[in-house]
């Protein structure tokens, strides 16, 4: 059964009865129509989402776990959102005059928004509400336009249209960063997209009238189809189609990758304005995706077991970290340092890693399970209390409570790029566990003078963008 939500208004030639799905549809920005329209690929109807007027929206993203579109505007300097139907649209960050925010993408597991802008030169990052904004790369960048995420190795790829066009690949951090496609100039690279599961790159070119693809190295290049005298600009995979915009013919158009030669077909018959960027969603295919480890290995909740079946304590009167065998009893200090006072402790199944934290030495450490290479990764403020530690084995991102300086602050696993999420409304935050698939993380608070705080306020509910909502245990 499918579920629509229906808004009649008047929308000019778009119609005058929306009916927007919530399953199995692209969305595209239109230029010329100042807005952002949905095309129901089940039914073929196509609709204008009932939003203000917009100047001269490009790029286009959507977060399936809220179900927000986000949408950057090149004449307004704007990056925008709403929800799908419309409802509570708001500008997320305001920016530079000279900015042309050309490409944007959601890391749906990290919760961040990462954009393009080829009138600063730069990569940018922020959270999905705008507050936290950050410059990745602003160094060796011509003209960068199209952007796609690999959350599960942790890489964003990029286009880049100047002089030398070529497509990079950096760590979402800007590390790593390596060009993996040079192209004869001039080109065009805009749109590219990424079939995780095929492990291929696509990208269309503006100048050409070509789509082309690589593997995740830039290897194994091939060109899929050429039509001479199109304008190719934004480009989206969901299996096994490739869906395209083009300037020239003002349609939505789409090849099958399978096809060893791919014929192009319109998605449908409507002329559009100018439409540009894509965005597509389908629930199957989202939740084929599932999740995935930075290296690459499935998880499945029905095969995927812990190594050998044990728990993990941290023992403070002991001073040291201990496992727990499950399967014959046995208990076995872990061979470390030393530890003052180890409190909180957290396990990475994805490789074999403890992490845990001392309150009274004021560290987060991480070691092997069997105890060898133990390392500071983190030293914390004199004020430091940090209570709880949990691992987002997704992401590769450790999450950790401070209830001395009543904080809730996020790092890489090596401790780098530390950041605090909360720093306020928190008075004793304590235990912490994370709902990667979710986007969220779940937080005891704890008032010493009082106990527990009463159950319907028990979890403070936040997702990394920052957005906060409490409910009960």
């Amino acid at each position: 059964m499918r579920t629509y939500l229906v808004l009649c208004l008047v929308i000019g030639l778009i119609g005058s009865c929306i009916g927007l799905v919530q399953d199995n549809f692209l969305l595209v920005t239109d230029s010329n129509e100042h807005g952002v329209v949905q095309i129901d690929l089940s039914a073929g109807n196509v609709w204008k989402v009932p939003l203000s007027q917009q100047s001269n929206p490009i790029a286009l993203a959507y977060d399936p776990l809220h179900s927000k579109i986000y949408w950057t505007d090149v004449q307004d300097k704007l990056i925008k959102r709403s929800n799908l139907d419309g409802t509570n649209e708001e500008s997320v960050n305001s920016l530079h005059n000279s900015s042309v925010p050309d490409g944007i993408a959601i890391d749906t597991v990290s919760r961040l928004v990462f954009y393009t802008d080829t009138g600063l030169d730069i990569i940018a990052v922020m959270t999905l509400d705008g507050r936290h904004h950050f410059t990745l790369l602003d160094v060796g960048l011509d003209e960068p336009r199209g952007i796609v995420l690999h959350p599960a190795t942790g890489l964003m790829y990029w286009t880049d249209w100047g002089s030398s066009p070529k497509i990079e690949v950096a760590a979402m951090d800007g590390t790593s960063r390596r060009v993996i496609v040079r192209i004869s100039s001039p080109s065009w690279p805009n749109g590219l997209t990424l079939d995780t599961f095929g492990k291929r790159l696509y990208w269309c070119d503006g100048k050409h009238g070509t789509i082309e693809s690589t593997t995740l190295d830039g290897s194994d290049r091939k060109v899929l189809i050429t039509t001479p005298g199109s304008h190719f600009f934004g480009i989206v995979f969901m299996a096994p189609k490739l869906y395209y915009t083009d300037w020239k013919s003002r349609h939505v158009s789409y090849i099958n990758v399978p096809d060893s030669t791919p014929s192009p077909r319109l998605v449908v018959s409507r002329v559009f304005g100018r439409p540009n960027g894509l965005a597509a969603y389908n629930s199957t295919t989202y939740a084929r995706e599932g999740l995935k480890f930075a290296n690459g290995t499935e998880c499945s909740p029905s095969t995927d077991k812990a190594q050998d079946n044990f728990l993990l304590v941290a023992d403070s009167g002991r001073k040291g970290l201990y496992k727990l065998d499950l399967s014959g009893g046995n208990a076995r200090r872990i061979s470390l340092s030393r530890q003052t006072n180890p409190i909180a402790v957290a396990y990475d199944p994805v490789e074999s890693k403890i992490y845990w934290t001392d309150v009274a030495d004021k560290h987060i450490k991480r070691s092997n399970l069997d105890g060898t290479h133990e390392e500071l990764i983190k030293s914390l403020h004199s004020r430091s209390v940090p209570d709880g530690i949990a691992v987002d084995i997704v992401s590769r991102l450790v999450y950790y409570t401070d209830t001395g300086l009543d904080i809730i602050a996020v790092m890489k696993l090596d401790g780098r790029n530390h950041f605090t999420l909360l720093d306020v409304g928190l008075d004793e935050p304590r235990g912490i566990a994370l709902h990667p698939a979710a986007g969220q993380a779940l937080a005891r608070l704890y008032r010493p003078s009082i106990g527990p705080i009463p159950a319907s306020f028990n979890i403070v509910s936040q997702d990394v963008a920052g957005e906060v909502f409490l409910g009960a245990t």
